[in-house]
């Protein structure tokens, strides 16, 4: 779980150790601080931000700083960003620091002043200071602009599909980087928790449930290591985690509510990072159709992991029990299809079940998800899967590495029918020898070995199945490499079935009715009811309705949809707070191509309202103190006259009201939003056309920076500023380009001044 070397900080825990102290400390650190920026969504990703940035040297330089050679958190705080100029570098040290540091199983020094490190590092222990309030003391003393957030989070003590909060409680901060807040969770980023359980649900396979007995809580072993997860993590993925209580600190265009934020499925850290995606319906608690749910899940190209689940029974919750000596982990079938892989859970006995799934790769193992699964009915007869092989079924990227590739069933489900042959095709990509047997439950599989059949010409593999009665089987494909003194390897497998309702050869009314409903949406739907689609896509996944080439493409349409709406809306607010995670997440997505005329416009938009951001830089750095100067002129030079006289026809003044400088003094004396430096901070060029922009640089043509500068330095502020717009102005409208250069010589100006 994350990156970076342990520390030695490792102990028990009986409560949450991921959750900040709920006593409100004796000296308390405030919040916020005046004059913060507000909170808004950041503009670009946290890889965007990282992919310039390598924190090799930093990390070790912080993890050199003991607690005991400085006597206060400003000479600490000082001493571990002084080298840097870059805000992210001192946040990135600060963070490491306080991630080497053994907070609780260290013995800190109770006579050090309470404003040192230790003192500090002393109280965090107690349960005096939280993380959060530790990092934002730092990030205070080394000037840079971070607030604590007080809100509920997904640590321990949750347990998926539980509407309480009372235990969720937690706290965590957001520093200013790069214009913008970002996430940083100084607890969770600092230690993890290992081997914990609340002993609320039963794993079936354990001893325990043969006793008859539900496992006790288990405490975890809390371990200081670096998470690098929590770093500077997207709102959009922090969500999932955390909800502030203050709904304008989620930082995501559109707010959630405590109860959304408690239904959203239970993803964990490693589901983010290999790019996984519900498809599904996005809930994390699910109910079951005649005690059978399908929770399905998109992965990239390529993916390399493997899947392992546990299926949990909760007694607490359920009125009945589940029969002697069930095996859980035989009733639910991971199948592969394409880039799709479906967890089809069946349930013995009506009552609560969890689904954890994980990730394997090279021996590792990472908690992905969990979904509570509420079942109200259940058939007459549930059986078991006839086998359960830990690939799961379905031809995948295991499949592929072994040398053999799917021609005839890309799917792990396939329908079969007694007695007549089914044929597997496969090209051969490597010399291997393949051994592929039948089974099914309550008959060895020697006896069904007269059933299948298989044989090599040239580089094609075919199998041919013929199942002799009615049922589920599973056809299990091993194969090792020629010349290999390995053992057979399984490579592939496949779920048999000779029931027609599994494959949905008929639809019950309610299906139909989906389905149509389905078609309906995603031809009709615009970027305004694109909600109605998505019920409509919930709903195809809840009742588990087989994609007929429908589904996926209401999932496209949806996209497209979705993308479409967030440029339209930044461009047609023209605010770049909307348009630029509008413009990453089209550019990132599998549809780029079809919103290229689309992301063009944003970009161009984006570009043309950084500039005219740019262009306002200088005039919003000066004091009023400058402003009040060039006010209380009582006789301005003509030159000074005709700078704020161009300025304010291009804030949109009426010319007729700009005859005398008594007229220019009161508008520059207004206050407020009509104040000057709030009406150039909120331009924009849309309402001014070519002929007012021409007519301000007639009106400027005579005069150098040089020249208005040594005049006045607020009025060389406003030549340009003016000068800029007024040839921003030309240049978009014409849309020649040339608004780019001109600008750039005129930049090039003002730097030289």
């Amino acid at each position: 779980m994350g990156n970076g070397s342990s520390t030695t900080d490792t102990v028990l825990h009986t409560t949450d150790p991921l959750q900040e102290p709920t006593i409100e400390p004796l000296n308390p650190v405030p919040n916020t601080l005046a004059g913060y920026p507000a909170p808004k969504p950041p503009h670009n990703r946290k890889s965007e931000i990282l992919q310039f940035f390598n924190f090799k040297e930093v990390d070790a330089d912080a993890k050199n700083v003991p607690p005991g050679d400085v006597i206060s958190v400003e000479e600490l705080s000082r001493r571990l960003t002084a080298g840097y100029s870059k805000t992210l570098l001192k946040v990135r040290a600060l963070l490491v620091w306080m991630s080497e540091q053994p907070v609780f199983s260290k013995k800190w020094s109770t006579s050090a002043p309470a404003n040192s490190p230790e003192g500090m590092l002393l109280l965090l222990q107690k349960g005096g200071m939280s993380y959060a309030a530790f990092f934002a003391t730092l990030c205070r003393a080394a000037g840079i602009q971070c607030v604590i957030i007080p809100g509920i989070a997904k640590s321990v003590a949750y347990e998926v599909g539980d509407p309480c909060t009372d235990n969720l409680t937690n706290s965590w901060n957001a520093v200013f980087i790069g214009g913008a807040w970002r996430f940083i969770f100084p607890l969770w980023a600092c230690r993890c928790v290992v081997g914990q359980s609340t002993g609320k649900w039963t794993l079936v396979e354990s001893k325990d449930f043969e006793k008859g007995m539900s496992p006790k809580s288990l405490d975890g072993a809390v371990i200081g290591q670096l998470n690098d997860f929590f770093f500077l993590t997207d709102p959009d993925i922090f969500q999932y985690f955390c909800l502030p209580n203050d709904p304008k600190w989620q930082l995501v265009p559109k707010t959630i509510s405590v109860e959304k934020f408690l239904s959203l499925p239970y993803l964990k850290q490693d589901f983010f990072e290999n790019k996984l995606k519900f498809l599904s319906a996005s809930s994390c608690r699910l109910e079951t159709i005649h005690g059978e749910c399908d929770v399905i899940i998109k992965v990239p190209e390529n993916f390399s992991l493997t899947f392992s689940y546990d299926l949990c029974f909760k007694n607490t919750d359920s009125n009945s029990k589940l029969p002697p000596q069930t095996q859980l982990k035989n009733y639910v079938a991971v199948i592969h299809q394409d880039c799709k892989v479906t967890f089809s859970v069946r349930c013995p006995a009506v009552g609560m079940y969890i689904l954890k799934v994980e990730g394997n790769q090279q021996g590792e193992k990472s908690w992905l998800f969990s979904s509570c699964i509420e079942c109200s009915e259940v058939k007459a007869q549930v059986s078991p899967y006839p086998t359960v092989p830990e690939i799961g079924f379905g031809p995948q990227k295991l499949t592929y590495d072994a040398g053999l590739h799917a021609l005839s069933h890309k799917t792990g489900y396939v329908h079969v029918q007694r007695n007549k042959t089914c044929e597997f095709s496969f090209l051969l990509e490597k010399f291997v020898i393949v051994h592929a047997t039948l089974h099914r439950s309550a008959i060895p599989s020697a006896n069904l070995a007269q059933y299948v059949s298989q044989r090599i010409q040239n580089d094609n593999l075919r199998i041919d199945v013929m199942p002799p009665q009615d049922g589920e089987y599973t056809l299990h494909i091993n194969c090792k490499e020629k010349g290999s003194t390995k053992g057979f390897m399984n490579v592939c497998n496949y779920l048999l079935n000779t029931d027609t309702k599994k494959m949905r050869s008929w639809e019950n009314a309610r299906e139909k009715v989906a389905r149509l409903d389905l078609k309906a949406k995603s031809l009709l739907a615009t970027p305004n009811n694109a909600e109605e689609l998505q019920l409509a896509i919930e709903r195809a996944n809840t009742l588990c309705l087989e994609d007929k080439g429908d589904l996926k493409f209401a999932h496209d349409r949806l996209d497209y949809l979705q993308l479409q709406k967030a440029l339209s809306d930044g461009i047609n607010r023209r605010n770049l707070d909307i348009l630029e995670p509008a413009i990453i997440a089209a550019k990132s997505s599998e549809i780029e191509y079809k919103l290229l005329d689309r992301i063009k416009e944003a970009e161009e938009l984006r570009d043309h309202l950084l500039t005219l951001k740019r262009f306002a830089h200088d005039v919003l750095d000066l004091k009023q103190t400058t402003i009040s100067e060039l006010h209380r002129y009582s006789i301005p030079s003509p030159l000074i006259l005709n700078v704020m006289k161009a300025t304010f026809l291009l804030l949109g003044e009426n010319p007729q009201n700009l005859e005398t400088w008594e007229e220019l003094q009161i508008l520059m004396r207004q206050s407020g939003r009509h104040s000057l430096l709030s009406r150039v901070r909120n331009f924009d060029t849309q309402g001014t056309d070519q002929a007012l922009a021409g007519r301000v640089l007639e009106m400027l043509q005579p005069y150098t920076i040089e020249h208005v500068t040594a005049a006045s330095s607020g009025a060389g502020t406003f030549y340009n500023w003016a000068k800029n717009i007024a040839t921003e102005v030309i240049g978009v409208k014409k849309g020649k380009g040339k608004a780019s250069q001109t600008s750039k010589k005129s930049r090039g100006t003002t730097q030289k001044k």
